[in-house]
């Protein structure tokens, strides 16, 4: 995700490029100027690299490699467990829990080849940390809203939360005393 107003640096691109890069996201111009139209737009501006193919050198990466994948991508997308544990495994905590919004191939082929997404990470052998980073996120959340509501009623405030922590502890008090709150 790319921010609305953030002032571009040759840095900020060159890093920008990198993390998609790393993420396994294509790098071709139009992919790009599609998907992330202001880091594309900022990048071909004469002040930092004028083309976009400037920008993947200076960045460390060959145009023309990146160019052929995005060409090759529909081989690309028989996947096998192998790969999709490989990939699950090169990805961060923090990513794993956003892959069903940006990376949509490999959480559809975790469902055709794992029967889950759950599964699929418990056979990368990641399933516990993941449970951990989004049950941390959800205690924080339930620390936020005690912080700025107090003991208002989370059902009537947030019902979305109410559900998450219902799922996930059992009730709203069982997640208060997981977030050490009473």
């Amino acid at each position: 995700m790319i921010k609305k107003n953030i002032k571009w640096s040759k840095e900020k691109i060159r890093n920008k490029i990198a993390m998609l890069k790393k993420e396994g996201e294509y790098l071709s111009p139009s992919y790009v100027q599609k998907k992330y139209p202001k880091l594309f737009s900022a990048a071909i501006r004469k002040k930092y690299f004028d083309s976009w193919r400037n920008a993947l050198r200076k960045t460390g990466i060959d145009p023309d490699e990146e160019y052929q994948r995005y060409r090759n991508r529909k081989k690309d997308a028989k996947w096998t467990e192998k790969n999709i544990i490989e990939k699950i495994q090169s990805y961060s905590v923090d990513n794993l829990s956003n892959v069903y919004r940006n990376n949509k191939r490999l959480y559809s082929a975790c469902y055709r080849i794992f029967d889950s997404w759950r599964d699929a990470l418990k056979e990368a052998g990641r399933l516990e940390e993941y449970e951990n980073h989004k049950k941390n996120i959800l205690i924080k959340k339930i620390k936020n809203f005690h912080r700025k509501h107090g003991k208002r009623s989370v059902y009537k405030y947030n019902k979305k939360l109410y559900y998450q922590v219902y799922n996930e502890f059992g009730s709203w008090e069982n997640g208060l005393e997981e977030a050490g709150i009473i």
